[in-house]
Order: C-alpha cells, then structure tokens, then sequence
C-alpha cells in the first residue's frame, strides 16, 4: 500500500442514469461471466442478488472514483475473512462474497479491474484500481465526479440503554422522530456532508481505513440528554503517532483541546465563577497534578470513588512514600462551589454538555470552509485554520457556559 492510496469506501454509488447504465452493463456481463464458467449452480435469492448489485455498484463506482481523481492511485482494501465477516448492520456489503467478486471483475475475459495482493508478512494491504475495460467505458460514457455520490448514512443518531454492569454498552434502542431528533440528525448530516467532500487523508503505513469520515452521534442511558458524543471516524481512537499522519487539504493536522472540560463545564452547572487557571493544580499538591486530574475527573462521575481510587493512590503519587495529608478533603475545600457534583454519576451529562458545545463549533467551523475531526473534547485541524479554529472554540464555550475556556495546541 503505497501513501494516499485510500481504503474502500462502501457508500459510494451511481447518482446519474449515465453512471447507472454503466453499472448495469458490468453487472449483466459479470453474471453472465458467472454462468458460462459455472461458477454458480442455482440464481441468487432475491434479497442476495439486491445485495450482489449493491457491491457490484460500489465496486465500480470507487474504482471510477479513484481514477478521476488520481491515475496512478488505488483503492486498499481488506479480504481477509476476519474483516470481510465483521457486521455490518448498515449497508451489509463487507461480505465473504466481496473477494471473490473483485477476483472476477480482474480475470482477463473481464478486465474491469486491476488488482494487487497484499502480503501479511510486508504489512502490504490488498488494492484494487480502474482496468482497461472500465477506462474505455468511462472515456465513451463521459463519465465524471457529477455522475458518483456517497449514500448517505442513515443511523446517525443511536440512542443505547443504560450499560450492564460487565458490558461494554447497552443495547440500542429504537425510538420515534420528534422535532428533538431530527435536528439532530440534520445536524449530522450537515456535518457529515461536509467531511465527505473534504480531503482528508491517512498518509502513514498502518491498515487505517481513512474513508471513514462519517460521524454518528451516540446518546446514553435512554435519553437525549445523557451522552450524545461522537464516533466512527477512522481517527477517533487512533493513537498520537499515527493521527500525526493525518493531512486535512494536503497539510498535517494540529490538535486544539479544550482543558479541565469537566470541571469548567461542573462551575456551569453551579453557576460559580471560575477562581483559576488551572482546576487540576490543587494548593500543596502541585507536583502531583496528574493524581489530581485523574481523582477529580472519578470523583465527578463515580459515586464509589472512595473506595476504588485510595488502593490506587500510592502508586500514582511517587513524590512521598506516604500521604500525608487528606488529598479528597483538599480537593472539596478547593473545589467548594462544585462540591456537590462530586460522588455523583454526571458523567453521562458532562457528555452531553460536551457534544453540545463541539456540535456548534463544527457547524461554524463549517461554515467557515475549515474541515475540523473531532476527538470528544478535542478537534484536529489543518495548521494554516488554527487561530480561527481556537478562536471559535472560546467563544462558543462561553456562549454555552457564560465561563472562559481554556484551548491549548498540540503539534503532533
């Protein structure tokens, strides 16, 4: 897999009767590739042969896709069962079946693609491009990015039951549209227009799909007022290293961050005025601000935190062989006008808080023209966007919580 060639993107179909026809054409010639070989011994089931059309589509219109856009670029993707068998409960085409289909379309009696296997041991992924048959079609038909669209996602809102103690997440539930929701969604889908059209690229070596852009927003507990975060691009959850390898219009990205989110978003709540600089520096415990950052952010969302975290504590505070002093009973005096938000379970609502105020900053940021990825608290965006980017992100802070926030740059 040499740089920028992109990962296979499910979503991509015909918008055009141009662009239809020509899927048509490779669709009736590949099954009927399949029947002179044999290589089937009964039709498809109506529903399997809706699915074969579907991935036949998206095979073909990402092949047409990528040579638009670059000649000499290709598309990765991953055949191994391991991947292709993974659910997919959206549009179902990451299927055992897909190998085999590709395998066909790059015979020589098809020529519809190229085709490149990878090797495990290199780390090399398997890609796939525009062959010579597919080429000529494009140039008769006058095929152009006009005649390809991305589908649009359709479960961008999820709404999860409370979590099972031992579980990872709760169950989805399945809710009736109100006003609430669609807002929402339309929000989303504003969103996630927009980072389809952007350029963002995964310029490292690792197998990292980058052509998942599309967001969905999560919401916790049953109820749109707990959670509501946002998941699914392929950086969330990257680490440092490789999102360093991430460009957003050829350039690399940079990380904006929000600091103390909990504690500022919890002198909201109380509508107190913030008294520092920095909610994690507690007096006579300085040099243990990494302890203090981690018990304060328990202590706003556990109600067991006292029994849990003192087990913890000593291997977390190398300055003394012993606590000496109270560190729980310093951070309540610190802390007082928010104290009693601690041994509470708000996290579920600090999360939903968050979301609010990253929504706003995406749509504006938007409407702006910058791209930003956001990361819960945290946003990646292009060096040169920056300044503007923080800029926004202070003041819709303050819009929400009428507090200062504090946004500090990170160079990945």
């Amino acid at each position: 897999m040499t740089k920028r060639d992109r990962f296979f993107n499910p979503l991509r179909q015909a918008k055009t009767a141009a662009m239809k026809a020509l899927v048509d054409d490779v669709i009736k010639q590949l099954m009927s590739y399949e029947l002179h070989l044999g290589l089937r011994k009964r039709s498809r089931k109506k529903a399997d042969l809706e699915l074969f059309k579907r991935q036949i589509t998206a095979i073909i219109c990402e092949a047409i896709h990528r040579h638009l856009t670059d000649k000499n670029k290709r598309i990765a993707i991953s055949l191994s069962n391991q991947q292709l068998s993974r659910q997919d409960s959206e549009h179902k085409i990451l299927n055992n079946t897909l190998s085999q289909n590709i395998k066909n379309l790059t015979s020589p009696e098809m020529a519809f693609l190229g085709l490149s296997r990878g090797d495990r041991s290199s780390g090399e992924v398997t890609t796939f491009w525009a062959g010579k048959r597919l080429i000529s079609r494009i140039k008769e038909a006058g095929i152009s990015f006009r005649d390809l669209e991305l589908e649009r996602s359709k479960n961008v809102i999820q709404l999860r039951e409370e979590k099972p103690i031992g579980k990872t997440r709760g169950k989805l539930i399945h809710y009736q549209e109100t006003p609430l929701t669609r807002h929402y969604r339309d929000e989303m889908e504003q969103i996630n227009s927009f980072l389809r059209a952007a350029d963002i690229c995964y310029q490292g070596n690792k197998d990292i799909d980058d052509s998942r852009v599309e967001l969905k927003r999560i919401f916790n507990n049953g109820s749109f007022e707990e959670g509501g975060r946002l998941y699914g691009g392929f950086w969330i959850g990257m680490k440092s290293e490789d999102i360093r390898e991430i460009t957003i219009d050829d350039e690399w990205v940079i990380a904006l961050d929000y600091g103390q989110m909990a504690v500022r978003l919890a002198y909201s709540l109380a509508k107190a005025p913030i008294p520092f600089d920095d909610g994690y520096l507690i007096p006579s415990w300085e040099k243990a601000r990494d302890v203090t950052k981690k018990l304060i952010n328990v202590m706003l969302n556990s109600t067991d935190y006292e029994l849990t975290v003192p087990k913890k504590i000593e291997k977390l505070y190398p300055y003394r062989e012993k606590i000496e002093r109270n560190l729980f009973a310093d951070i309540y005096s610190f802390h007082k006008p928010i104290s009693r938000f601690f041994g509470k379970s708000n996290g579920m609502k600090f999360m939903f808080l968050e979301s609010e105020i990253l929504i706003d900053v995406l749509l504006e940021l938007n409407g702006k023209g910058i791209v930003a990825l956001p990361i819960h608290d945290c946003i990646l965006v292009k060096e040169s966007a920056q300044k503007v980017a923080k800029d926004v992100m202070l003041r819709v802070f303050k819009q929400h919580t009428k507090l200062d926030a504090t946004v500090s740059a990170e160079a990945l």
